[in-house]
């Protein structure tokens, strides 16, 4: 825990601070007119002794509020906080410093606990018996101990509730000693109110001491009681926490069971030390095995690397030998075989050569019949057009039919008047036409 945050702490848990600043803001109330009220006044604000008791009281009651969370902050954890539940198997002072590890893991606020400076006090004790013999004695002591550090730390509230009776005491002779100075025998009425402030300050001084003393008391007596309270549930706690894990096989009730304890620590101790100087004989014997063991294994490593150096060497050299005889015959098989390839290549090149020739003159044969095709399509539409001439040419075939027959009758008429030979040719004009 650094340094400032040792200075925050003891500044957030000082009752000085906060006492001061709560009689600052009682006395604000006061002088601004918020507590405008005689009795305030006349109780709390009408001589200075009276600022000096109020200040003191709040200081006071600052102490025992910060007390009382203290107390029951600590009683609330107290029922909570338990190691784990595995039980020790081995030496106390080994568990004892792996608890106080334990310990160390808690916050700055929980190690200043009743709880927690018992149980570390306790394990300091077993560490340093190197057992947990007497244990219990040593949670009395202990016990007696924060008892003793309780007391103490009501120190401050038992001097201001002891102090403000005095200075209750000191107004009154105050107060006395005013109104007596101010007695004028010969001028009575004009001395009447000095005499009269003067005891006024006296028994109102006196009044306010004694009635925030009573209340400081009685808060007092109410933490003493608490604070009691914790320490038997520390108390408990504690023996139920250590003595479970501590038990205790003997002490002042039983020397002589103590005794046979030492001895039966002290013959454990030799058999580990005989246990540890066996285990180094055979730890030595091992590693003089292991190097005997790595010159053999070198030796024999250098003997299989000789002997398979020589075999790989002649089977290396026949495998070689076979190598080359496979290479020659598949040299001359792959001769032979390009060949055969080369002669398939020059009989596809001929067949290829007449295929070509034969596709050519095909494709002469396609270009005629496209040609043809072309012709038949220009006689089929000269076709096409001669047979519309015909259709509308119907009455000419008629008349030329007519014509025909009239050149024919004609003509045989010609026949039978003329004489064989000597015709008009009449005939083969019907037959052009």
């Amino acid at each position: 825990m650094s340094r400032l945050n040792r200075f925050a702490a003891a500044v957030v848990s000082s009752s000085i601070l906060w006492g001061s600043l709560a009689a600052l803001g009682f006395f604000t109330l006061i002088h601004t007119g918020a507590l405008n009220d005689d009795f305030f006044r006349r109780y709390f604000a009408g001589h200075w002794i009276e600022y000096c008791e109020t200040i003191m009281f709040f200081i006071g009651l600052a102490q025992l509020i910060l007390k009382a969370g203290d107390i029951a902050e600590q009683r609330a954890k107290v029922k909570k906080f338990q190691f784990d539940e595995t039980l020790p198997v081995g030496d106390a002072a080994d568990e004892a410093r792996g608890l106080i590890a334990k310990l160390d893991e808690a916050s700055p606020g929980d190690k200043q606990s009743y709880l927690l400076q018992r149980l570390r006090s306790a394990l300091e004790g077993v560490c340093r018996k190197g057992s947990a013999d007497g244990l219990e004695a040593d949670l009395r002591f202990l016990s007696d101990m924060d008892a003793g550090r309780a007391h103490s730390s009501h120190a401050m509230v038992r001097i201001i509730i002891w102090a403000i009776p005095i200075l209750g005491f000191l107004g009154t002779v105050i107060g006395i000693t005013v109104a007596i100075a101010g007695l004028d025998p010969k001028m009575l009425e004009n001395s009447l109110p000095i005499v009269t402030s003067g005891l006024g300050v006296a028994f109102d001084t006196t009044a306010l001491a004694l009635a925030l003393s009573m209340v400081l008391m009685f808060g007092q007596f109410f933490l003493d009681k608490q604070e009691g309270k914790l320490l038997e549930a520390v108390d408990d706690r504690t023996l139920t926490l250590l003595t479970r894990r501590f038990p205790q096989l003997g002490g002042e009730h039983d020397p002589q069971l103590h005794g046979i304890r030492r001895m039966g620590e002290a013959v454990v101790t030799c058999v580990e030390r005989l246990v540890h100087r066996q285990v180094e004989l055979w730890e030595a014997s091992f590693e003089t095995a292991k190097t005997r063991w790595e010159d053999v294994a070198a030796a024999g490593r250098e003997h299989l690397e000789e002997g398979l150096t020589k075999a790989l060497s002649r089977t290396m050299s026949e495998h070689r030998k076979h190598l080359l005889a496979s290479e020659e015959t598949a040299a001359e098989q792959n001769r032979k075989h390009w060949q055969q390839v080369q002669q398939a290549l020059e009989a596809c090149a001929a067949s290829n050569a007449s295929q070509q020739h034969e596709l050519r003159r095909q494709g002469e044969t396609l270009l005629g019949v496209v040609e043809g095709a072309a012709q038949v399509r220009r006689l089929e539409e000269a076709l096409s057009s001669n047979v519309a001439s015909l259709a509308s040419s119907q009455h000419l075939q008629e008349t030329l039919l007519n014509l025909t027959a009239a050149v024919n009758l004609l003509n045989s008429r010609l026949e039978k008047l003329t004489p064989v030979g000597h015709g008009f040719g009449v005939s083969s004009f019907g037959k052009a036409a």
